[in-house]
């Protein structure tokens, strides 16, 4: 707050004077008996010197006081001073429309600073209703008298069309104004505006500028260009710089950008802990509540807490965070930190698809597919996966190809499935590799190629991180069944039958390759109802993807007629509440039957189960180790990782989370065993970056 200058000699300069060499005592006591005759400039003055304790206790009351006798007769400064007061409540209750009624008299006696506080109010729409015709005039008042906030300010309304239509040029111009006489909100400001119109090197220049001195915002984006390599050359140093330079101002912004380089390991040594602190600091943004979800549910340089993960997730869904409304989804789809509920999960789901994020719309389409939480229709799967698939997540595009290639309910498309499948075959995407290799060897839906097929197969290998489990098996031949099961047909070299949804296709070892036979699906049922257990079996492993209510009647039936394999089967299905209610006891029940017999995925989730208690009267380490061991020794990977954990006391995985797929190459235990990907967390980091003015 300034305190009125002489325009003559007298008393009231001596105080000028004394309160310059900062004898506040000696110029209070000039001014004293000159305001108490009634001087608005020394009235004024009182007022500065009790609202700043300079000479006395600071005292806004006595402040107000000199104040409004100065104000009643039309002193700008003070009748702005009284605006500041009721707008910060100094002294008095904050009252928005008493703080506007000051400002706008200051502003129509000439004082600069109150056309700039009143235009805001107006922009804003605090004590007086939003008008951006009346900010813009009180701004370019302000303008007009050469104020660089009020000339910035009028560039924004310009910029972003408010009140008006939006004029980048014009914008650009106000900006420029101000920005070249060093206001470096507007060096920034025009650099953002430069930098997202094709301009980018003298946006860069203008960033640099604000950057320079000292603007946390500019610090800020400009960092994220040197990450990104936009306009300048890629330097992750340079950008670690400029962020730590801004998060050291408190900008939360670039302390979540600080944090991502930490948990990258780009630009500075990869450091969990390090990534955690910072993440910690800029905590109000849900970019980082996520990250620190993302921190606390893979356990990095943390312990894994699953309930800390969903808490921070939670806290980024809420303000609508699409990334933490598909990841809060997962943890209540798989029931980690929060209970299990497919219905919350899809409620989370759906929101984040919403929002057009393609994890959570790929979730929603296998739902849809499996018929849990939603109902089953492979329609809405399609759709929902074709959103996903359109995005290139190689996941969906992978799903859509087979859904539109062995779906019951859609018409079967198979060079849309090939297309599909193919796109995320290119990607990398190892199952497509496999199922693309498959599609060339017997000719669905591409002519039969047994080059190209290898070739498919070949990258596939080496995408699996185990070095190579897919062996590459010739078709020795195939067997195609009559409606009453004879073999009508031997070494058949055509492709597979144009529907899927009429036959059963079954693979296994012969002595030089693999075996197919297809069956009539009518067949296989009059023989199931027949009470035959294989047949039943056959059904539940065809309808395993089409129909769960249908599988799991057919793997009971089976079960119930001793069928060892579909013991198994009902097993998984008791545990992962697959077409029946989720009973883990029954599922311990079956899965023993099943392990009893040598299958190495049911002795590794017996293994898990009774290391966590589920399922069982009581956890047993013992028995844990013993199951586990048992399918370690047949070469099964996760179950070598667990044994190790498990002598060392700990175990990290929960049952289910590995899928069960029916073998195609005639392994013993007629299943693969592959990672669950029926969910797909959103872990990638944030890099912010300001698209507005300031």
């Amino acid at each position: 707050m300034a305190l009125a200058t002489p325009a003559f000699a007298g008393n009231f300069e001596d105080g000028v004077a004394a309160a310059a060499r900062n004898d506040y005592v000696a110029a209070l006591t000039l001014w004293t008996p000159l305001a108490e005759s009634g001087d608005k400039r020394a009235q004024h003055n009182l007022g500065v010197m009790n609202q700043m304790g300079l000479g006395v206790t600071q005292n806004y009351e006595k402040a107000l006081h000199w104040y409004r006798q100065a104000a009643e007769q039309n002193y700008p400064d003070s009748q702005n001073n009284i605006g500041v007061f009721y707008d910060k409540g100094l002294g008095v209750a904050s009252d928005l429309k008493q703080a506007a009624h000051w400002y706008r008299l200051a502003a129509e006696h000439g004082f600069t600073e109150a056309m700039m506080s009143l235009a805001t109010m107006f922009d804003q729409g605090r004590g007086v209703e939003q008008d951006y015709k009346e900010a813009r005039r009180w701004y370019a008042s302000a303008a007009d008298r050469g104020h660089l906030g009020a000339t910035a300010n009028l560039g924004i309304l310009f910029q972003l069309g408010r009140g008006l239509n939006p004029d980048r040029q014009e914008a650009a111009r106000l900006f420029r104004i101000a920005a070249s006489r060093g206001h470096k909100e507007s060096q920034y400001n025009l650099g953002i505006l430069l930098r997202d119109g094709n301009q980018i090197d003298e946006g860069v220049r203008w960033l640099r500028m604000s950057a320079n001195q000292g603007l946390a915002q500019a610090q800020t984006d400009l960092g994220a260009l040197y990450y990104f390599g936009k306009g300048v050359k890629q330097s992750f140093s340079e950008a670690e710089a400029l962020f730590r330079s801004a998060a050291e101002q408190g900008y939360t912004a670039a302390q979540q950008n600080l944090g991502t380089m930490y948990f990258e390991g780009k630009g500075v040594n990869q450091d969990y802990v390090e990534a955690r602190k910072w993440y910690l600091k800029a905590a109000v943004l849900p970019d980082s509540q996520a990250a620190l979800g993302v921190i606390y549910e893979q356990g990095k340089g943390v312990a894994i807490d699953p309930k800390q993960a969903a808490d921070w997730y939670r806290k980024a869904a809420d303000q609508g965070l699409a990334k933490a409304q598909n990841n809060l989804g997962n943890c209540y789809r798989i029931g980690a930190g929060v209970p299990m509920d497919v219905e919350e999960a899809v409620k989370w789901y759906r929101l984040a698809a919403e929002q057009n994020h393609k994890m959570a719309q790929a979730s929603l389409g296998l739902l849809h597919l499996e018929g849990n939480g939603v109902p089953r229709s492979e329609i809405e799967a399609a759709r929902w996966l074709e959103l996903a698939a359109k995005q290139d997540f190689a996941d969906a595009q992978y799903r859509l190809g087979l859904l539109l290639r062995d779906g019951v309910e859609i018409k079967q498309d198979l060079s849309q499935a090939v297309k599909w499948i193919r796109a995320a075959a290119e990607q990398g995407h190892a199952s497509a590799q496999e199922d693309l290799g498959s599609m060339y060897r017997a000719g669905l839906g591409v002519p039969i190629d047994t080059k190209e097929s290898e070739k498919w197969y070949a990258m596939a290998e080496k995408q699996r991180a185990n070095g190579g489990v897919f062996q590459l098996a010739p078709i020795e031949k195939v067997i195609v069944h009559s409606k009453n099961g004879d073999e009508v047909q031997t070494n058949w070299k055509g492709p597979f039958p144009a529907s899927s949804s009429q036959v059963l296709i079954e693979a296994n070892n012969g002595k030089t390759g693999l075996i197919y036979e297809i069956f009539q699906l009518d067949w296989m049922i009059e023989q199931a109802n027949a009470g035959d257990s294989e047949a039943e079996y056959r059904l539940s492993r065809y309808f395993w993807s089409k129909d769960q209510q249908a599988a799991f009647k057919w793997a009971k039936t089976a079960a119930d007629h001793g069928n060892l394999k579909a013991r198994f089967l009902l097993g998984m299905m008791y545990l992962e509440g697959r077409g029946t209610d989720k009973d883990e006891s029954k599922a311990v029940t079956y899965l023993t039957a099943a392990a009893e017999q040598g299958n190495a995925f049911a002795q590794y989730n017996l293994g898990l189960m009774y290391a966590q208690g589920i399922g069982v009267e009581t956890m047993d380490v013992e028995q844990a180790i013993r199951w586990t061991t048992l399918a370690a020794k047949q070469g099964y990977e996760p179950a070598v990782q667990q044994l190790l954990l498990l002598q060392n006391g700990r175990f990290t995985d929960v049952p289910t989370r590995y899928r069960i797929e029916f073998a195609e190459d005639g392994d013993s235990n007629d299943f693969k065993i592959k990672k669950d990907r029926n969910y797909f967390p959103d872990i990638d980091p944030n890099i912010q970056q300001r698209d507005l003015p300031i």
